[in-house]
């Protein structure tokens, strides 16, 4: 596994991070999710990591 900056233009890490936005707004009260979309995780002021095996982005299963 490799962890690397992400600077969150790659595709798979989009929707990656979508579909995450998603199931946190279906399964969570509003007043509770805190969670960042893309364009505020593209901030200058945050550092993204993602976990890559060879070509394939790395999630907990």
């Amino acid at each position: 596994m490799h962890i690397r900056e992400d600077d969150l233009t790659g595709n798979k890490i989009a929707e990656l991070l979508r579909e995450h936005l998603e199931n946190m707004n279906e399964i969570t009260p509003p007043e509770s999710v805190h969670a960042l979309d893309l364009e505020a995780l593209r901030s200058p002021d945050i550092s993204f990591f993602s976990a890559w095996e060879g070509d394939e982005l790395g999630t907990s299963k």
